[in-house]
């Protein structure tokens, strides 16, 4: 009776472990970039070019790709998709957001600019384009900022902060689950050495 109890606790540890594994390990991260490679310029009216690409980690039917400005100015103007794939967008469709089916494991890659107003009204030396993706539940799935102006420019790419807590309850899954496989193995090996000795 002992001996069943004890499969059977055993068996339910290792449903709680692969049940809460599995979840998590279908919110892998999918990854963001977004970058310039000439230097900008600050006149009113003029246009900033910057690309990126998006790898989804899983399928995403109709991802919203989403691109905002802050400049420190009332009026930032306006980031636009120009490219996407390869295949430029025709006057009227350049956006500053765009829905993609995005596939696992492949890139999407883009091209867009950055409009600065006609008339500035401000001096204005620095920006920060942010590149956001979300599933089509509005769930943000990956985050990119492109920061450029006063001397140098550079990228900084993350991931949101659902992401990054269901990759810290995944490992915290693995390292617990690994204990109690550690703790099941010890007990069965010293088990079948008493029983040897007996």
């Amino acid at each position: 009776m002992r001996s069943g109890m004890k499969k059977a606790a055993v068996l339910f540890i290792l449903c709680i472990f692969f049940c809460g594994i599995c979840p998590c390990s279908a919110l892998g991260l999918t990854e963001a970039e977004i970058s310039s490679s000439e230097e900008w310029v600050w006149e009113a009216g003029s246009v900033n070019s910057f690309q990126g690409n998006v790898t989804a980690d899983q399928d995403y039917q109709d991802a919203v790709l989403t691109l905002s400005v802050e400049s420190g100015m009332e009026n930032s103007g306006e980031a636009l998709f120009m490219v996407v794939n390869g295949k430029k967008l025709k006057i009227r469709k350049r956006s500053s957001s765009i829905t993609e089916d995005l596939s696992a494991g492949e890139a999407l890659s883009f091209e867009g600019g950055w409009y600065l107003p006609e008339t500035l009204e401000e001096t204005v030396s620095q920006a920060e384009i942010t590149l956001r993706v979300q599933d089509s539940s509005g769930r943000e799935i990956a985050v990119s900022t492109l920061k450029a102006g006063t001397g140098a420019e550079e990228v900084q790419s993350g991931e949101p902060a659902v992401a990054r807590m269901n990759l810290l309850i995944l490992i915290l899954f693995v390292c617990a689950g690994a204990v109690w496989l550690l703790a099941i193995g010890r007990h069965l090996f010293l088990r079948q050495r008493s029983r040897k000795a007996v």
